[in-house]
């Protein structure tokens, strides 16, 4: 009996042997298999997560970058803004000087024909008053933009007189042609005495210098005028009496420089202004 459990001892154990190699052997190996691609994949999951990490801290260097590059280019915008604005103010500066530039070449280009027409002035009335000025009765200088012509009393008028005499017409005359060719500017006469105080019968026509250097003005004005032809509206007469004296009135010589008349020559004042 004994023997007959021993062989269906060794019989179920060889059955299990058998079934195991049969059935479980098997899904050992696969389930085996089934771990080691498990595993694979573990890595590969592994890779792929530190790839993804890798990828998204590169995207958030990318994208800090971009911001960065965002910020720069806002500013850049800005500084680009900045420069068209000053651009343009240096473009309208550049215009207003082109402008004032030419105002000022047409300005200075005027202003050099006037001088070359006062210079031909100048010339026209030193060449017709020759004799004149060799003998210190008569003198004419251009100071700057204004000529000025000088008369010594004696040259037009008797002592103590405002009415002028033959010679200084004549003297007159001269000056007058030359001053009547010249257009746009103003003519000033001044009369000037020496600082002697006027006494006895010429008193009563002439009370102080002031009397007397205002008619004999007034007087060359109105020749000016009268006989020379030149406009009245460009005339003036002014009495200065004996307070502007050109020398010292302590000698004959000083105080005959001082009896004078000045013809001025200046530029005309703008019509607002007259």
């Amino acid at each position: 009996m004994a023997r007959i459990w021993a062989v269906i001892a060794i019989a179920l154990a060889a059955a299990g042997v058998a079934l195991y190699v049969a059935y479980f052997q098997p899904q050992e190996v696969a389930l085996e298999a089934l771990r080691g691609q498990v595993a694979n994949q573990e890595r590969e999951i592994a890779l792929l997560e530190k790839r993804a990490a890798n990828i998204a801290a590169e995207r958030d260097g990318v994208r800090t970058e971009a911001g960065g590059l965002r910020e720069q280019l806002a500013a850049k915008e800005r500084e680009l803004a900045e420069l068209q604005t000053r651009v343009a103010d240096l473009e309208s500066v550049r215009g207003e000087l082109q402008r004032a530039s030419g105002e000022l070449k047409q300005q200075v280009a005027a202003k050099e024909r006037e001088l070359a027409a006062l210079r031909e002035t100048q010339d026209e009335l030193v060449d017709g008053l020759k004799k004149e000025i060799a003998d210190r009765q008569v003198q004419v200088q251009r100071i700057r933009d204004r000529l000025r012509v000088e008369l010594v009393d004696e040259i037009l008028f008797d002592s103590g007189e405002a009415e002028i005499k033959t010679a200084g017409l004549e003297v007159l005359r001269r000056v007058g042609a030359i001053l009547k060719k010249v257009e746009h500017r103003r003519i000033e006469v001044q009369g000037h005495t020496d600082n002697v105080p006027i006494k006895g019968a010429l008193a009563k026509r002439f009370p102080t210098n002031w009397e007397l250097s205002a008619a004999r003005a007034t007087n060359v004005a109105r020749f000016l005028q009268d006989e020379a032809g030149i406009a009245p509206a460009r005339l003036s007469a002014t009495a200065v009496s004996e307070y502007r004296p050109r020398a010292s009135n302590d000698s004959d010589d000083g105080r005959r420089r001082n009896r004078r008349i000045e013809i001025l020559l200046g530029p005309l004042e703008p019509a607002a202004d007259r």
